[in-house]
C-alpha cells in the first residue's frame, strides 16, 4: 500500500513538473514571432510550408510539409494554425526541459547543468529540442531503477515502444531530419535491447509502429501517394548533395579534429563502464552531428556544439564524482571548438499577444511582406490566371502578386544539388504539366540591373547548378518579355512553347584530359555549347562524400577579349553538362563567346587526374545570343530587321587614342537613347567606324548605368544609357568616322549625327 501511495505521488508530482514547465514555454513562446520571410535570402522554402492547406500540390522539401508545427512559416495560415504551433512547440520543448531537469534533480547534478545552460542553452526554444528529447528519454530509461538492479525487466511497456514508433513516423513530416535522428536514437536502443534481453519484439514492434505512422499521416496530408516515395528520395538526395556541394572552401583546423578524438573516446569510455546500451546510440550521433555541424561548417553551433554539450551531461547522471572529469574534458573541448561561448538575453512575455492581424487573409498577410517582389502590370496582364513558376528560386513574385503557382518538384536551384533531382525537374518541364509561364530573375548578388544575370552565390553559375532543369525550360520555352523589378534586378517572362523537347544528350567521350589545362571549346552557329565531363571520384572521395563532405571544383572560362572567369561547380551534377560557350550574362540570354575552358579542384586525392568529355550542341534557334564580346571587332551586328539611319540623341564624351607595343588603341566613353523613343535605353550600343572608302566595321560596347542622364531626362528608364569600350584600332588609311550605332529589339540604328573624325 506504501508502495502504491508512493508511486502515486511520484506521478503526480512529475505531472506538475511538467505541466508547469509548459505553461511557463507556452507564456515564453507566445510573446516571441514565430514567422519570417525570405526577403533578401535564400530561404523561399518558408513561404510554402502552408501548402498542405490549399492548392493539390504536396510541398516535399527537408522541412517537411507539418514545418509550421515549428513557427517555420512566412506567416500562420490561421488563427488556429497559430494556436496549434504554439501548442506543438512548447510540447516538445516542455519534454526535452522536463527529462533533463528529472534527470539532473535524481542525482544532483545541478553544477553540470548550470554550466551547460549558461554557456549554451541560454534559450528556453532552440533548435536541437528537436533532435535531444529522444536521447533524453533513453537515457531516463536507463536510469530506471529497475535496469540499474541489472534485472532482466525493461523500463518501459510494448506501449510505449509502440507509442515512440507513431511519433517518431509523424516526427518525419515535421522535419526529416527529426524523424531521421529520433528514429537513429530509439532505433539503437531498442535493437541493443532486443539483442541483450533476446527479445526481438522490442525493435520489431518500434518499426512496425514507425511504418504505420509514417503511412498514415503521409495519407492524411499528401494529395499523391507517390509523394511520400518522393519525400524520401528527396530528402536522401538533398543530404548527399548537401554534403558534398552545399560547403565552403574552407579548412578546418588539425585541434578541431584532435577535440573530436578526444571526445569520442572519453565519451566511449564512460559510456562502457555505465551505460552500455548506450554506445551505439552516441557513436551514431557523434556521426550524424558531426556531419549536420561541420558539413557546411557554418551550423556548428546548433547541430553539434549545444547537441554534444546535453549528451555530456549524462557523465553526471551517476553517483561516483569522479567521472565528473569525463565531462569537464568533453565541455573544454566543445569550449575549444566553438572558441567563445554566446550568451544571449530572455525574451519579457507578453501574453496572449499575437503577431499577425488574422482578420487579414494569409494571402493578404504574405503579399504585403513581399510589396517589393510587385510585378508591372503589362507582365501581369499576360501571365493573367495562368500557371507560372519562379526561377531560380524568388518565389516572393507569386505571393506577392497572387499568381497560379505551379511549381516544379525541386523549387530552388541551389538545392537541386543531384542528378536524380535534377531529373525530376527536367521531366516536368517536358511533361504537358509543366506551367504555362516562368519567371526567371537575376540571383542573390544581383544589387542592380547591369549585374550578371546568372551568376549564382557561392561563388558558382545558375546554368550549372541544375543543368537538366535549365536545358528543359530553354528548350521548351521562349522569352516573352524582359524588366527590370522594384529591387532593381534584371527578370524575364518566358512562355512555353507549344510543342515539347524532351533532352536527351549524344554522348560520346571522344576527347581525354587533365585537370588545370586549357580545352579548345568548339563554335557553334545557333544555341549553346556544353562540355559533359566524366570526373572519376577515388575511394577516398567516396568515404569522404559519406562520411563528411565534398571537396571543392571550379571551372574556368577564357573568353575571346582575354578575360578569365572562374566559377565553382556542382560535383554531382558536373556530369549532366556544363556550359562552355557563350558565357551568359544578361537577359535574355546575353552572353560572351569563350575561347577555352579548364576545371580545376582544390584537392589532388579527391579526383582521379584524367577525365574523358564529350561535346553537347544545345541548339536554340529563338535565342538572341550576342557572338561579339565588348571590345570586337565585327563586319555587322546580328539582327533581324531593317537598318536605319537616323540622328540619335547621346554624346561621345571621350575619344582617347594610344599607342601600346606598337598598336594604336582608342578608348571611348559616353551615352546615346533610342532614337525617336522618349523612354527607351537601348538594348545594345555599337561603336560604327566608316572609313573614306566606305568601309566599315563595328564595335560592341558594354553597357553602364548613368544616373546623370536619367536625372537631366527625369526618366529612371533612360539609366542603362551609358557605354565604354577600348580596343585595338585596325590599320586604316585616310580620313575616318567614327561613330555610333544602337541595337534596340529588331530595329538596327546608325547615328547619322554622332562623329568624331580621325586619321
Amino acid at each position: 500500500m506504501l508502495i502504491k501511495s508512493t508511486m502515486s505521488s511520484i506521478k503526480t508530482t512529475n505531472a506538475k513538473l511538467f505541466a508547469v514547465i509548459f505553461c511557463l514555454l507556452f507564456a515564453y513562446l507566445h510573446s516571441n514571432p514565430m514567422n519570417g520571410n525570405s526577403i533578401r535570402g535564400v530561404e523561399q522554402w518558408i513561404n510554402m510550408t502552408n501548402s498542405m492547406f490549399y492548392g493539390n500540390k504536396d510541398f516535399l522539401f527537408s522541412y517537411g510539409p507539418l514545418y509550421w508545427l515549428t513557427g517555420g512559416t512566412v506567416t500562420q495560415y490561421s488563427e488556429l494554425t497559430y494556436w496549434l504551433s504554439l501548442t506543438f512547440m512548447s510540447l516538445v520543448a516542455a519534454t526535452f526541459w522536463f527529462l533533463l531537469i528529472k534527470l539532473t534533480k535524481s542525482i544532483h547534478a545541478w553544477c553540470a547543468f548550470i554550466i551547460v545552460f549558461f554557456l549554451y542553452l541560454n534559450n528556453l526554444m532552440f533548435p536541437s529540442v528537436f533532435l535531444l528529447w529522444p536521447f533524453l528519454l533513453v537515457v531516463l530509461f536507463e536510469n530506471h531503477k529497475g535496469v540499474k538492479r541489472q534485472g532482466m525487466a525493461l523500463p518501459y511497456s510494448l506501449k510505449i515502444i509502440i507509442f515512440l514508433g507513431l511519433v517518431t513516423g509523424a516526427f518525419f513530416y515535421v522535419r526529416f531530419l527529426y524523424g531521421m535522428v529520433a528514429a537513429a536514437t530509439f532505433g539503437s536502443y531498442f535493437l541493443y535491447k532486443s539483442i541483450q534481453y533476446k527479445k526481438p519484439g522490442v525493435i520489431f514492434y518500434f518499426v512496425i509502429a514507425l511504418f504505420l505512422a509514417y503511412v498514415a499521416v503521409g495519407l492524411a496530408i499528401f494529395h499523391d501517394l507517390v509523394s511520400m516515395k518522393d519525400y524520401i528520395t528527396i530528402n536522401s538526395q538533398l543530404n548527399f548533395g548537401n554534403a558534398v556541394d552545399m560547403t565552403y572552401d574552407n579548412v578546418l583546423p588539425i585541434g578541431i579534429y584532435i577535440a573530436f578524438i578526444i571526445i569520442f573516446f572519453a565519451m566511449n569510455l564512460f559510456l562502457i563502464s555505465h551505460y552500455p546500451a548506450l554506445i551505439l546510440t552516441f557513436n551514431g550521433l557523434m556521426i550524424i552531428f558531426i556531419k549536420l555541424g561541420f558539413g557546411r561548417a557554418d551550423h556548428y553551433l546548433n547541430y553539434f556544439i549545444i547537441p554534444i554539450s546535453v549528451i555530456a551531461m549524462i557523465t553526471c547522471f551517476n553517483s561516483r564524482k569522479r567521472w565528473f572529469g569525463v565531462f569537464v574534458t568533453v565541455l573544454g573541448s566543445l569550449v575549444f571548438i566553438s572558441f567563445v561561448p554566446v550568451v544571449a538575453g530572455f525574451s519579457i512575455a507578453k501574453p496572449f499577444y499575437k503577431h499577425e492581424d488574422f482578420s487579414k487573409s494569409p494571402e493578404q498577410r504574405i503579399a504585403e511582406k513581399y510589396k517589393n517582389y510587385l510585378l508591372p502590370e503589362s507582365i501581369l496582364a499576360i501571365i493573367g490566371k495562368a500557371s507560372v513558376d519562379v526561377y531560380p528560386y524568388n518565389n516572393e513574385f507569386v505571393f506577392a502578386n497572387h499568381l497560379n503557382y505551379k511549381n516544379r518538384p525541386l523549387f530552388q536551384n541551389y538545392m537541386t544539388l543531384t542528378p536524380i533531382l535534377d531529373k525530376m525537374n527536367q521531366h516536368y518541364f517536358e511533361s504537358n504539366n509543366r506551367p504555362e509561364f516562368v519567371i526567371w530573375h537575376a540571383g542573390q548578388n544581383c544589387f542592380n540591373e547591369t549585374c550578371n544575370s546568372f551568376e549564382g552565390f557561392d561563388g558558382k553559375y545558375a546554368l550549372n547548378e541544375d543543368p537538366l532543369t535549365t536545358n528543359a525550360i530553354m528548350l521548351n520555352y521562349h522569352v516573352v518579355q524582359h524588366f527590370i523589378d522594384k529591387n532593381n534586378k534584371p527578370v524575364m517572362l518566358l512562355q512555353a512553347n507549344k510543342g515539347l523537347v524532351h533532352y536527351q544528350p549524344n554522348i560520346s567521350f571522344s576527347g581525354n584530359e587533365k585537370f588545370d589545362r586549357w580545352i579548345d571549346v568548339p563554335n557553334s552557329v545557333h544555341g549553346i555549347v556544353k562540355i559533359i565531363p566524366r570526373f572519376k571520384l577515388t575511394n577516398y572521395a567516396k568515404m569522404k562524400n559519406l562520411m563528411f563532405r565534398g571537396d571543392v571544383l571550379y571551372v574556368h572560362y577564357l573568353l575571346y577579349s582575354g578575360e578569365e572567369k572562374k566559377f565553382r561547380l556542382n560535383i554531382l551534377n558536373a556530369g549532366s553538362g556544363v556550359l562552355a560557350s557563350p558565357l551568359l550574362n544578361s537577359f535574355p540570354y546575353v552572353g560572351d563567346k569563350v575561347k577555352k575552358i579548364k576545371f580545376t579542384a582544390t584537392s589532388s586525392n579527391y579526383f582521379y587526374p584524367e577525365f574523358k568529355y564529350s561535346w553537347e550542341n544545345l541548339s536554340l534557334e529563338n535565342m538572341d545570343i550576342h557572338s561579339s564580346y565588348p571590345g570586337e571587332i565585327i563586319s555587322s551586328p546580328d539582327y533581324e530587321g531593317e537598318r536605319t539611319s537616323a540622328s540619335c540623341e547621346g554624346y561621345l564624351e571621350s575619344v582617347k587614342f594610344s599607342a601600346q607595343n606598337n598598336q594604336r588603341q582608342v578608348s571611348i566613353v559616353g551615352w546615346s537613347k533610342v532614337p525617336l523613343a522618349e523612354d527607351t535605353a537601348p538594348d545594345d550600343i555599337f561603336v560604327h567606324n566608316v572609313d573614306e572608302k566606305g568601309k566599315e566595321y563595328f564595335v560592341r560596347t558594354r553597357i553602364v548605368a548613368r544616373e546623370d542622364v536619367a536625372s537631366h531626362f527625369k526618366n529612371n528608364k533612360l539609366r542603362l544609357t551609358g557605354f565604354e569600350v577600348q580596343y585595338e584600332l585596325p590599320e586604316v588609311t585616310g580620313e575616318n568616322a567614327l561613330g555610333l550605332a544602337v541595337l534596340q529589339g529588331h530595329k538596327f540604328y546608325t547615328c547619322k549625327n554622332l562623329s568624331y573624325r580621325y586619321r
